[in-house]
């Protein structure tokens, strides 16, 4: 982070520690001044009190935000379920903004999406990496439409993060320039931010290089800082 320029970083709970905080909590404590948390929804076998306190749980041990994971969800069980919209409601009231992991596609999910949307329009919303528009090196253009389609809604952010993982290049990923410049006109730069995927990222890049990815893309320079940082200030609080 110190060799990127970032001062301070959102840490998204990892799935392979599915609900148990412990590590990324640590984390919250040791470097109060540089990290923030979004912790991981446990949407099975718990009820809507359980799962409530949770959150609130999470957000005394630091955590300002909340993953909602739909393929956690019991088999044939939908995120807009009634668990799932009284959850979503009591984020709101949190003031934990919900982050949706739809990882086979923005389409698959989109429905239950705009239902909580709907439900609960105070809570705020943010779609990871570009809702995954892309699957097995595929174009879906009904979830990149959909993601679109979304701006309507004022509550809604999307991360233009993972670009290694929608982009059909290798880095810079050039092709990606004409997505972001429309999420752009749609969305507004206080409603978009950078994400890198890290650790996965590594696998493609290296960490500072995707730090530059948006660099070059044709983004003024107040959009580009508000990309990179004031968004997400905004959502989840400042650093200090």
């Amino acid at each position: 982070m110190d060799a990127a320029g970032v001062s301070g970083a959102l840490i998204v709970q990892p799935i392979n520690h599915l609900y148990d905080h412990s590590y990324v909590q640590h984390c919250l404590q040791q470097w109060p001044q540089r990290f923030k948390g979004m912790g991981l929804l446990q949407p099975e076998s718990v009820t809507v009190q359980q799962a409530c306190t949770q959150l609130q749980t999470l957000q005394r041990q630091g955590f300002c935000s909340v993953r909602f994971n739909p393929y956690l969800w019991p088999e044939g069980q939908g995120m807009s379920n009634d668990f799932g919209r009284q959850v979503y409601k009591k984020a709101g009231e949190l003031k934990m903004p919900v982050g949706f992991m739809c990882f086979k596609g923005l389409r698959r999910h989109y429905s239950d999406i705009t239902a909580l949307l709907q439900c609960a329009p105070q809570t705020q919303a943010i779609i990871d990496h570009f809702g995954f528009f892309r699957q097995e090196g595929v174009t879906e253009d009904e979830s990149w439409q959909q993601l679109l389609a979304l701006a309507q809604y004022p509550q809604v952010y999307v991360k233009t993060s993972a670009f290694f993982r929608v982009s059909s290049e290798a880095y810079p990923y050039n092709d990606m320039t004409p997505k972001v410049l429309e999420l752009l006109d749609k969305f507004g730069a206080d409603r978009l931010m950078w994400g890198s995927d890290y650790p996965f990222v590594k696998d493609s890049i290296s960490y500072n290089s995707a730090r530059f990815t948006l660099q070059g893309k044709g983004i003024s320079e107040a959009d580009l800082k508000m990309i990179m940082g004031g968004t997400a200030q905004r959502l989840f609080g400042h650093w200090n």
